[in-house]
């Protein structure tokens, strides 16, 4: 069992340089379009394998609230009550790091028309599409949210 300050995310080798240009559009740090992704993967139920990994950034820059949706989505595909299953953190980490490799293909694909790939892999956001994928990709997540839930905080906070 590791603690978390101990241990590097990994991402997709190719994936560096745009994790590096999101970081710029104003998401924060690597560890936040690493939430980001892993959410957009864990939503679509897709969690992909790397083909070539390389670590990203330390697990001790996860925020508390991140990390308690990391150990929530472990939980919940673990598939039992059991706390005990959330105690390994490197486990938990590995895991994660499946969904957003997923997530950060689906943000491609889907905004395709944002990025360009180098004969090498690697993926960059376009220069000409700096100014428009924020905003593109936040659409694309209000989009992915269950519209019943947005509007059920709305009245919960409402009626408060």
């Amino acid at each position: 069992m590791s603690e978390r300050n101990q241990i590097r995310v990994r991402t997709e080798k190719k994936h560096k340089m745009l994790y590096s240009d999101l970081k710029q559009l104003s998401l924060g740090e690597a560890h936040t379009v690493f939430f980001i992704a892993t959410c957009i993967g864990y939503e679509a139920g897709k969690k992909q394998a790397f083909l070539s990994r390389e670590d990203r950034f330390w697990g001790s820059t996860i925020t508390n609230d991140e990390w308690a949706i990391y150990q929530s989505i472990f939980l919940s595909e673990e598939g039992n009550d059991n706390l005990q299953v959330i105690t390994d953190d490197e486990q938990i980490i590995r895991r994660m790091e499946e969904y957003a490799n997923g997530g950060i293909n689906i943000i491609l694909e889907e905004l395709s028309l944002c990025f360009d790939k180098h004969d090498d892999g690697e993926v960059i956001v376009k220069k000409s599409e700096k100014e428009n994928l924020l905003p593109r990709l936040l659409g694309f997540i209000y989009e992915r949210v269950p519209q019943n839930t947005a509007m059920e905080r709305n009245n919960e906070s409402a009626t408060d």
